[in-house]
Parts: C-alpha cells; structure tokens; sequence
C-alpha cells in the first residue's frame, strides 16, 4: 500500500509598527510506503519538522480507516505527537482540492469544520468521534465505528460580498451522514441513520425534531435522554427515556393556543416514540445486512457473557427498543 498525506499549514505575518497580522494557508502533499516516509518527505519540502500536536482535525479516506487503526494512529500519535483529543472526519474528496475550496462563512473550511465539531454540536445531533473514541471502538468486540463523513456541494446562487465580487465557487459543507467502517468494510449511511446511531450512544444530544401530525407539525426539542439496556442471552432490550421541550406547531386549525398538554401534542409525541423506534430498528436492520456491528450491539452482549459470546454473531443478535417520551414547556 502507498500512502498519500496532505497537511496544511498556516504562515501569520505581522508589519513592523502595526497591529496588523496577515495569514496565508499553504498545503502540502507527499506519497510514500509509509506514514512515517510521507511525513519525512513533507518536512523536507517545508524545510521544517511536521507537528501535529496541535492538529485539530483528521480527515481521512474511507479506505484508510478500514486499515489497522492501531498500526495507523501509532505512527501518528507517538512520533507525530498527534492529540488523542483530535477529531476524525471521512471523505472521498481529493484533500488538497478540498482545502482550496471556499465556503462563504469563513476564510479556511478546515477552520471551518473544527469550529462545527468542536463547538459540540453532537448536541444538534452531528456524530463526533476522536482519536481516542475511534481506537477504542475499533479495538472492541464491536469492531467499528461510525465516523462523520464530509460532503461538498456547490452553491447554485454565487453569494456577492459587500465589497463586489462574487465570481468565485462556493461551496456547502454537509457532515450529515456518517461513514460505518470496521477491519474489512465500509459504508455510507443517510443523515436519519447518522442521528438514530448518535442517539443511541451520546446522552448529549440536544437537537430539534419535527412531527407530523394530522394536518400540522409540531416541533420538539430534546432536553435530555437516557438509555439504559437489559440482555436475555442474545437478545438486547433497550429503553430510552427522553424529555423533550414543546417549541411550537404549525398548521393546526384549533380556536385555542396549543400547549404541551394539548391532545395534538400528546399524540405528536406518540408519534415520535415510534418514529424515533423504528429509526433505530431499521438502523439494526441495516447493521445486520452490512455486517457492521455499528450500534456495539456485541459489545453489550460481551459485558454480560463474556468470553462465551462467540465471534461474528450479529446476525445471532435479537434487538428490540423502546422509547419513553415527555413533553414539557419550552424555555
């Protein structure tokens, strides 16, 4: 295998009796048989020695995260000084192209998708995994991880700047869906998977969620959730209990101001327990037609059995979940 690596750095340059500073991002990219040579030989173009102890942000190939993660984040954490507090983020774009698009609300997208992840807006129901998180989930029973995956879409209308101007490509980032990888596969998952695997692991999860209902919509919010999980041999009954927040409906033809104690409301949220049920058992479903253990059902099962749990037994697994659902007044 060859190994193609692309860093970007950035150069901040101040005038001499000014407070003025001017900052210039540059890229560099380099092949070799190893991370190690890749590196080297990028260090010998900047004339400098690469550090990634303050690297942010990873962005990786689909096919570089199948491969051993071990041997992998080895060759990066302990010569390189990467953090283990670095977020990994998947694509298929070409890296250096990537860096030089341009996104209209800020100056640098790699600036740009670490302000997204690490402003923690896995409470919007965005996956966030870091080094750490992806070496411990890899290394499980499970064997994998669903890591954010990146997408870039040129925007149809061309914003125009106060200062003219506008001729340029711009370019929407989405890190909606997710990537499920494990040692030998990978696959691309929708956005409702993507927030159906988040939600079952993170107790973060802050985002809003519309429902239809009847004629209208009536818009929640989670406030907090809990999971919790029993095992009966091979099969896995999960319960999450969730609060939610009534924000507001739209399109009820009702004389009086609904509330979270409205018969509409209540039904909404009915509603949403079973949409939010078969989100994650159609995510179970697709896990088993993969065979990629993405919601760590296996793990589950190996705390309670142990070594006695045999090996690759997903499709042995019987998964059934629950959701408790209450509603209280926005604030």
């Amino acid at each position: 295998d060859v190994y193609e690596v692309t860093v970007q750095t950035v150069s901040v340059s101040g005038s001499a009796g000014t407070d003025k500073t001017t900052s210039s991002y540059l890229t560099y990219s380099a092949m070799g048989e190893t991370l190690t040579e890749a590196i080297n030989s990028i260090s010998e173009k900047l004339g400098l020695i690469v550090s990634l102890s303050h690297c942010n942000l990873v962005i990786m190939s689909p096919s570089a995260l199948t491969l051993n993660p071990v041997r992998t984040f080895s060759a990066l954490t302990k010569p390189l000084a990467l953090p283990e507090q670095a977020l990994i983020v998947a694509t298929d774009h070409d890296i250096p192209k990537l860096f030089a698009s341009k996104i209209p609300s800020t100056e640098n997208i790699s600036f740009f998708l670490q302000s997204v992840l690490l402003q923690n807006l896995e409470a919007g129901g965005l996956t966030s995994v870091s080094v750490k998180d992806f070496l411990a989930m890899r290394c499980s029973r499970s064997g994998s991880v669903a890591v954010p995956y990146l997408e870039l879409t040129e925007m149809p209308d061309k914003p125009i700047s106060a200062t003219g101007g506008g001729d340029e490509k711009n370019y929407i980032v989405d890190i909606n869906k997710n990537l499920v990888v494990d040692d030998n596969k990978n696959l691309l998952v929708d956005e409702d998977t993507a927030k159906a695997i988040n939600l079952f692991f993170s107790d973060k999860v802050k985002n809003k969620l519309p429902v239809p209902t009847g004629n209208g919509v009536v818009e929640f919010r989670i406030v907090s959730n809990s999971r919790s999980v029993k095992v009966e041999g091979m099969k896995i009954i999960a319960k999450i209990k969730m609060d939610v927040s009534f924000v507001e409906a739209q399109g009820f033809d009702t004389p009086y101001i609904l509330n979270c104690n409205s018969p509409e409301v209540i039904k909404a949220s009915k509603n949403l327990e079973e949409m939010l049920k078969k989100s994650l058992v159609d995510s179970f479903e697709l896990s088993k037609t993969c065979g990629i253990d993405f919601l760590g059902l296996e793990n589950i099962l190996y705390q309670d059995l142990g070594r006695t749990l045999e090996k690759d037994c997903l499709d042995k697994i019987v998964f059934d979940v629950d959701f408790d659902i209450k509603v209280t007044e926005n604030s």
